[in-house]
């Protein structure tokens, strides 16, 4: 449950009344990170089963739920019956749109951990990879980022489609550019229309969508044979009734009485002409009426007392007809009104009103049409974001060195050549250092990774769980070559902060997500892992981190563990399949060079002191730091023997009192409070330029 909450962007929850201390309780657990949640309660009788029941068979029009595949599971009946319920009074409408019921089944999907959506920075992969044009296709395409498939069969179909759109490149670029492009968001049109909120926008939405339909499907025809992926089910009747009937130059603002297009009503197009034309019509009528009487200073008028009117001097009332009326009597002659005149009066001004009448019964019968067939409809919109999907992998697939991955039953994660798509996608790509992964659940399961912050530990074990990610979604992978055994749940352990609201400390968070990850592991899990037991005491911390290495080493599950714990290393000796692997530095004339390249063997030095120094620490504070390490290494009572120590001129003493100096005090909290394992690349370039800044002030 607390996995497919984490997947989705939770707005408002709806609940049992009595249910209140429970549902809070649940939506406070650590393992979830939500924001602006609405709680709403609900009376409780709604929740009753055979109610709920009751409500969801007479709105779907059936006697069971079988064919919903709920009919026997009361708790689903409950929560469904009661939120439509909850929505229908909320709406004041019948909802129609809500056509079906579906289980939540995520069997064939990747378990990916709450924590692991964090700690990967889901969002900031769904932006560097998303390239779809509708808001359909964003929808699904981070559906399909969140939920990677476990099926190889499913996963090859998705690949297959990708790649030949990839290679039709004219096809690929038409879709982008002109077929999809613009399409507007028929689903939420759907939605407004079910619930009687629909504006004359939602009737030529579904109209400009339906009516690409035939271009779209004569596009992907081809393709079409090659992949069920790219079917495109017209819905040509109704396609047919709204391309008659939906004007589709009408203007989104004041678009009262330009809906419907000329041409389609016969009495509705007369109206408009009256209305368009009336000034010609009395123009005519006055040169007739002049050419009938004679009388050549006729006039005929309007005015919103008395209307239109006939209006002739006193010198020529001798010469009008007897079938005027006598309508108002002036000083210098009178006003007279015909039959004719009078009639078309009365269609002009009740013009407006008759033209909004049979517009609103014109789109009542539209909406009766397009709730006829929503269904169809519905599949339409999901087929158009599943190619606008395709489209976007297809984009991803042509940027350089992106191959499509080998998808197996086995258990490997081989990957040559291997780079994160995002950090990639941050700097330039010859700048990026691409690595190697080689783990197979017997020889290869558990790598080690040691080496000094800042040297891409992280970046390197998060991109091989992104990679994977990507590879089951359907997806070509920054990469030379890879072979992924399919994953069934992806684990991370990555940066955890406090949880100040929900009482919740550093320590207890990253243990809370530790024990999720051995409480729910499985021989075909991925476990990336970015430092364990940093939050309490040395000791302490260790002895976890070993337990928990040789836990993970006996279920032989794929795992990266990055630590500052050299001592792990020595788990290599006595287990087969763990591996020690380190990120190569250079030193050389005083400095350290970050070689960013993943090598085997472990390391016993975290060079701690000079990424202080990177990070624009003062030179006496590393002089003195290299001096409280040297001592460290020497053992014995390392208080007595510094203070015992001379300092130098103008080095900071720290067991003992000084004057501080505000910048360097200011700059020193600044970097304390860096939880520097859990930053971003980017973050970590911010804080830097920061700190640089602060020094030349």
């Amino acid at each position: 449950m607390i996995e497919a909450v984490s997947k989705i962007p939770l707005r408002e929850c709806v609940y049992p009344e009595s249910s209140a201390e429970k549902i809070k309780e649940f939506l406070a657990h650590p393992l979830l990170r939500l924001k602006n949640v609405t709680l709403t309660a609900f009376r409780d009788w709604s929740f009753e089963p055979s109610r709920a029941k009751k409500t969801l068979c007479d709105h779907l029009g059936t006697q069971t739920l079988r064919g919903f595949g709920i009919e026997d599971i009361p708790e689903a009946q409950s929560a469904s019956g009661a939120l439509l319920e909850y929505l229908r009074e909320m709406n004041k409408k019948p909802l129609k749109h809500i056509d079906r019921i579906a289980l939540y089944n995520d069997n064939d999907q990747v378990f990916i951990s709450p924590a692991a959506h964090y700690g990967l920075e889901m969002e900031m992969l769904l932006k560097t990879l998303d390239r779809t044009v509708t808001a359909m296709g964003r929808r699904l395409f981070r559906y399909w980022l969140y939920h990677p498939l476990k099926n190889v069969a499913t996963i090859k179909q998705r690949q297959g489609a990708v790649s030949l759109l990839k290679e039709e490149s004219g096809i690929r670029i038409k879709l982008g550019t002109e077929l999809l492009k613009n399409l507007p968001d028929i689903e939420k049109s759907l939605s407004r229309l079910s619930c009687g909120a629909a504006m004359p926008r939602d009737f030529l939405a579904i109209r400009q969508a339906l009516v690409r339909a035939p271009m779209i499907s004569a596009a992907v025809a081809g393709l079409a044979k090659e992949s069920a992926l790219f079917t495109l089910n017209d819905v040509p009747l109704l396609r047919e009734k709204l391309e008659r009937a939906i004007n589709p130059d009408m203007p989104f603002a004041k678009n009262e009485g330009k809906v419907i297009r000329p041409g389609f009503n016969a009495p509705l197009d007369e109206l408009r002409n009256l209305e368009a034309n009336g000034r010609a019509w009395l123009a005519e009528f006055q040169a007739s009426e002049i050419r009938r009487t004679g009388i050549n200073s006729l006039k005929v008028g309007f005015n919103r007392v008395f209307g239109f009117y006939i209006e002739i001097s006193n010198a020529n009332l001798k010469s009008a007809p007897q079938d005027y009326i006598r309508k108002q009597t002036l000083t210098n002659g009178e006003r007279f009104i015909t039959q004719e005149l009078k009639d078309y009066e009365h269609k002009i001004l009740t013009a407006e009103a008759q033209i909004l009448k049979i517009e609103q019964e014109i789109l009542s019968e539209l909406e009766k049409d397009i709730l006829k067939d929503i269904s169809l409809v519905h599949r339409f919109a999901g087929q158009l974001a599943t190619l606008d999907v395709l489209y976007s992998l297809s984009m991803v697939a042509c940027q350089g060195k992106y191959i499509l991955p080998r998808i197996t039953e086995g258990t490997e994660l081989v990957i040559e050549d291997g780079r994160h798509p995002v950090v990639e996608s941050l700097m330039p790509t010859e700048d990026f250092i691409p690595n190697d992964t080689l783990m197979d659940c017997e020889d290869n399961h558990l790598v080690i990774l040691t080496g000094p912050n800042m040297a891409g530990k992280s970046t390197y074990i998060r991109q091989n769980a992104i990679l994977v990610i990507m590879a089951q979604m359907g997806s070509f992978i920054p990469a030379g070559s890879a072979t992924i055994g399919v994953v069934d749940k992806i684990f991370t352990r990555i940066g955890a902060h406090d949880e100040i609201a929900k009482g919740q400390s550093t320590f207890m968070v990253e243990m809370t997500e530790a024990a999720d990850i051995l409480n729910n592991l499985s021989p075909r899990s991925l476990v990336i892992l970015d430092e364990i037991g940093r939050g309490t005491s040395t000791y302490d911390g260790l002895a976890l981190a070993w337990a928990l290495s040789e836990n993970l080493a006996e279920k032989k599950a794929r795992t990266l563990f990055a630590t500052h714990f050299h001592e792990l290393t020595l788990l290599a000796e006595d287990f087969k399949g763990v591996k020690n692997f380190n990120v190569a530095v250079k030193e050389w004339q005083d400095k350290v060079i970050f070689l960013h390249k993943i090598v085997p063997g472990g390391t016993d030095d975290s060079y701690g002191i000079y990424v202080a120094k990177l990070a624009g620490m003062p030179s006496g504070v590393i002089r003195r730091a290299k001096k409280v390490l040297m001592e460290l290494e020497m053992g014995g009572n390392l208080k007595e023997r510094l203070k015992g120590s001379s300092l130098g001129a103008g080095q900071a003493d720290l067991f003992g009192p000084v004057k501080a100096d505000p910048l360097l005090e200011e700059i020193r909290a600044t970097i304390e409070s860096m939880d520097v394992n859990n930053l971003t690349p980017i973050q970590a370039l911010a804080n830097l330029n920061a700190l640089k800044a602060k020094l030349k002030e």
